[in-house]
């Protein structure tokens, strides 16, 4: 079954759903990432800077998209 990985780009928080998931939220199955991020608010920090891609098989789940922030390039 086909998941959808949303991924907040402010704090890195992530999450999933399945197309299935979807009625609830008010979307069709196949509706379009688009539209979908255009809707999607992050649980975490409340920012609306969120990407989502499709997973055939798991294998993106643990794919980050936000670079990890280190201690060291801080000031």
């Amino acid at each position: 079954m086909a998941r959808i990985a949303l991924e907040c780009l402010n704090c890195g928080h992530r999450a999933s759903l399945t197309e299935d998931d979807l009625p609830a939220y008010g979307l069709e199955p196949g509706t379009s990432l688009v539209t979908l991020t255009k809707r999607t608010v992050c649980r975490q920090c409340g920012s609306r800077v969120v990407v989502a891609y499709r997973e055939e098989d798991g294998t993106a789940a643990n794919r980050s998209l936000v670079q990890e922030r280190s201690n060291s390039n801080r000031r």
